[in-house]
């Protein structure tokens, strides 16, 4: 039989960080426990398992300091990895995403604060840690973190709600090749269909880094009897999550809801 690759399973629990080394995909017992962070951490820790085995969790080590923790398949050594400028100079408030390829490439986004918050990105190529976070939001405005991805080829992507000074509230959304700082932020194009947005930006990665962006839409048909029509409206994007393309329908509903009522 040919050589077993050694694979990490994942234990994670909201005191702390554990990972489990097993010495082969059929081992049927686990091995002993690794634990990486304090047990005072109070951040739910997110874990992913690249293509190599290695398994990275992102954790809270300690407040306000985060960080990737790696672990290599069959090795007990665990290699640290902060994100810069999480401590002690920017203050994190209630935002902060995480996203692992399965090539190992990484992004990473946060607010720096409670009031006026900024939207800051960075990016890891494989094997790499963190360039310097660059703040991607305006200055001045009431921004909210939504979403961070990263695609195939490591292309890193951060999502967020920004409030301009007439309490509007737009999406927009920023893009950065691996391992590089991300360029000007660009204005998240509504869909066709006017209404009530029932769900939040839902962008997802697919061939060479595209991204399929998409929303539901709730319009009313009976306001009195709390009936809506809910349209799920989707647009693909050029790679690289580039320009995005026409809206279109790709499913409706019709039920009885009072909470938009």
């Amino acid at each position: 039989m040919g050589e077993r690759r050694a694979r990490n399973r994942v234990i994670g629990s909201a005191a702390a960080l554990v990972l489990v080394a097993v010495a082969a995909p059929g081992a049927q017992a686990w091995d002993r426990p690794l634990e990486l962070t304090d047990k005072s951490a109070g951040l739910v820790p997110q874990v992913a398992i690249d293509r190599h085995g290695t398994t990275r969790g992102f954790a809270w080590s300690k407040p306000g300091r985060y960080e990737v923790l790696s672990l290599r398949a069959g090795s007990r050594r665990v290699r640290r990895c902060r994100v810069p400028g999480s401590y002690p100079d920017v203050r994190f408030g209630y935002g902060v995403g995480w996203a692992a390829n399965p090539a190992g490439a990484m992004a990473v986004g946060f607010n720096d604060g409670l009031e006026n918050t900024r939207i800051f990105l960075a990016s890891a190529a494989p094997g790499k840690c963190f360039v310097r976070p660059k703040p991607v939001s305006a200055r001045g405005r009431t921004s909210k973190l939504g979403k961070i991805a990263i695609g195939p080829l490591g292309t890193a992507l951060a999502v967020w709600e920004e409030q301009d000074g007439h309490g509007r509230v737009r999406h927009r959304f920023v893009a950065a090749a691996g391992g590089h700082r991300p360029g000007a932020s660009r204005r998240l194009r509504r869909s066709l269909a006017t209404g009530t947005i029932a769900t939040g930006v839902q962008p997802a990665f697919f061939s060479r880094d595209r991204v399929v962006w998409r929303q539901t839409v709730a319009q009313p048909i009976d306001r009195s009897a709390g009936r809506y029509l809910y349209r799920t409206m989707s647009a693909a994007s050029a790679p690289r999550a580039g320009r995005i393309g026409r809206y279109r329908e790709v499913a409706r509903t019709s039920r009885y809801d009072d909470v938009l009522g």
